[in-house]
């Protein structure tokens, strides 16, 4: 017998596993975990806060999914996390679907690689997406530049947008 077969007999297909959302929803808590982990070693791993922020953006993005699937529709193959939390039903503030779209960028290249792919990248993102997370400021001559507090992705505003996707996760469950 195939292997193919084998799968097939068992139930362990492609279109099977696509339509769990269960698998979707145990995805993500894998890397909800992870980003937990590593939030907790941050001052001993080398480039912890990329690390942390991919495993955020993809455990959100699954958490996402899952939810899409619970409620009878395929995943969209797509990263954007906004266009995901909008076809999701999610709502997330203002503020939070800031800190979506610099996860989403991060998650896009800057957590994998050391550059984007082209030059007009790199660019957008520092000159406009992160701009828009700090915050500058002049007193007299000195200069203050920090992040925004209710859009960068912390892990306090991390574990609020997975607590808010978790929140609607647990809604949409039948009881």
């Amino acid at each position: 017998m195939k292997r193919k077969e084998v799968r097939e007999i068992t139930g362990y297909t492609f279109a099977n596993e696509r339509s769990k959302e269960e698998s979707w929803y145990n995805s993500a808590i894998s890397f909800h975990e992870g980003a937990s982990i590593l939030a907790q070693h941050k001052d001993s791993i080398q480039g912890s806060v990329r690390v942390f922020l991919v495993n955020v953006a993809l455990s959100l993005e699954l958490l996402l999914k899952a939810i899409i699937v619970a409620q009878g529709e395929s995943a969209p193959p797509i990263h954007a996390l906004r266009d995901l939390a909008d076809k999701a039903g999610v709502d997330f503030t203002k503020s939070q679907k800031a800190t979506l779209e610099l996860l989403e960028e991060i998650f896009k290249w800057s957590g994998r690689y050391p550059v984007p792919n082209k030059a007009s990248d790199w660019d957008t993102y520092h000159d406009q997406i992160f701009e828009r997370h700090v915050i500058r400021e002049r007193v007299g001559n000195t200069s203050i530049t920090r992040a925004n507090r209710e859009t960068f992705p912390s892990i306090e505003n991390c574990d609020e947008l997975w607590t808010i996707g978790n929140r609607k996760w647990d809604e949409i469950q039948p009881h």
